[in-house]
């Protein structure tokens, strides 16, 4: 996330007896190097300065007035739509009736009672020291989310994308509300039409739209389904055309029929029916045909060259095997920086022995996955226990959100046919 590192600029508006300001000097050193400006009301402040786009500004009410002014929300309005990284904080001089539809208009902000000057400085200080601002960069979205729910933070991630844009309000670290375009989409929708994009841009604003009460399923439960439905988009088949797949082993690269429509056809391919098979004479012995072993390339390569496809798009997969952890065997691998062949043989007397050891144990139920964590890495074993095989996935710690992988891999599983 962009750090602050310029000067923090502070617009003091309304602040007539200079109760803010003294309060500042008072209890916050680092303020004595921040730019300020003060105003003696919203309507000053918007005439004379319509281009600042401070970080802060304090809005003081003060006097017999028991609603936050019209100077004030027309200029909650210009900033609605030229300052999107600014911040507000109201500083009330008694019960103001009218903020419940004012954070519903203009979003969330923080309110301290003027009586109080210790407490006026200290949320002054929290908002600038928690500034968001910015683009984003290095994160996914699912991780960065996840990460400002842990914060806690209460803002707007503006999200851009080839299918379009969008933003998701948060509060307090939940996603509360969310706006995609195309489609002008809201609410719940939104949210997840605007998970499933792929390489997205982030943006940090102040959100004017989370203090709407409005209610979302939590942000796992929809981080979860969007994933389901971004995989079932990728999975689903391509419509019948005029595409031919003629290589048992390629079936995920495909290309027109036209562009074999040059070649001759092999002798007795043509139309008709094919020849009778040629039958023993009678009283001969009929052996049985011996069951051939089955080779490497009688397995479904297709299946598991696009399953591996599929688990290095996972963010921050760095390698990838599919395994037989009954000879130690891989099936397909991907990737680089790990010898994937060692990894395999390694990996699947870790698989025997834990299965031995659970079976001793007399724990019952099937193992679905192990974690290996490293300073740098995690290595996911995910068993795929009906075909005596695993999904090995080596993942960048920096890069990885490892609950989505986790997930991801158990969508691929399900998925996984050996022939």
């Amino acid at each position: 996330m962009t750090a602050t590192t310029r000067a923090v600029s502070l617009l003091l508006i309304g602040d007539q007896d200079a109760l803010v300001a003294g309060s500042l000097r008072r209890h916050v050193p680092a303020a004595g190097d921040w730019a300020v400006r003060a105003f003696p009301d919203a309507s000053a402040a918007l005439r004379e300065a319509p281009d600042l786009m401070p970080d802060l500004a304090v809005l003081s009410c003060t006097g017999a007035a028991d609603t936050l002014c019209e100077a004030a929300l027309a200029l909650l309005d210009h900033a609605k739509r030229h300052w999107p990284h600014t911040s507000f904080v109201v500083v009330k001089a008694g019960h103001v009736t009218n903020l419940p539809e004012v954070f519903g208009r203009y979003g969330v902000m923080p309110v301290v009672d003027r009586a109080e000057t210790l407490a006026v400085a200290q949320t002054i200080e929290r908002e600038i020291s928690t500034l968001s601002r910015g683009s984003v960069q290095g994160v996914s979205l699912p991780g960065f989310l996840q990460m400002m729910e842990w914060d806690r933070k209460s803002l707007s991630v503006r999200v851009e994308a080839a299918a379009g844009w969008g933003r998701l309000h948060l509060l307090d670290g939940r996603l509360v509300d969310a706006y995609a375009h195309p489609g002008d989409l809201t609410g719940e929708a939104a949210a997840l039409r605007i998970m499933t994009w792929g390489d997205v841009s982030l943006r940090l604003e102040r959100s004017y739209h989370n203090g709407r009460g409005n209610e979302l399923p939590p942000l796992t439960s929809l981080l979860m389904e969007a994933m389901r439905r971004k995989d079932e988009a990728e999975r689903a088949p391509d419509p019948a055309g005029d595409l031919l797949l003629d290589d048992p082993e390629e079936t995920v690269f495909r290309r027109p029929k036209s562009s074999t429509a040059h070649l001759k056809k092999p002798p007795g391919g043509g139309d008709g029916p094919p020849p009778e098979p040629t039958l023993p004479p009678p009283g001969a012995d009929l052996a049985p045909a011996p069951t051939p072993a089955l080779r490497q390339e009688e397995i479904n390569m297709a299946n598991v060259k696009e399953t591996l496809v599929s688990v290095m798009n996972i963010d921050g997969a760095n390698a990838a095997a599919l395994v037989d952890y009954g000879s130690g065997m891989a099936l397909g691998t991907m990737g680089v920086g790990v010898d994937l062949e060692v990894a395999a043989a390694g990996n699947s007397d870790v698989v025997r022995a834990k299965l031995r050891t659970m079976e001793a144990l007399g724990i019952e139920g099937q193992i679905e996955d192990i974690l290996i964590t490293l300073q740098d890495q995690y290595h996911v074993i995910y068993l795929i226990r009906d075909q005596g095989l695993f999904l090995y996935l080596v993942l960048d710690k920096e890069k990885a959100n490892l609950a989505m992988a986790r997930y991801k891999l158990r969508s691929l599983a399900k998925d996984i046919s050996i022939a």
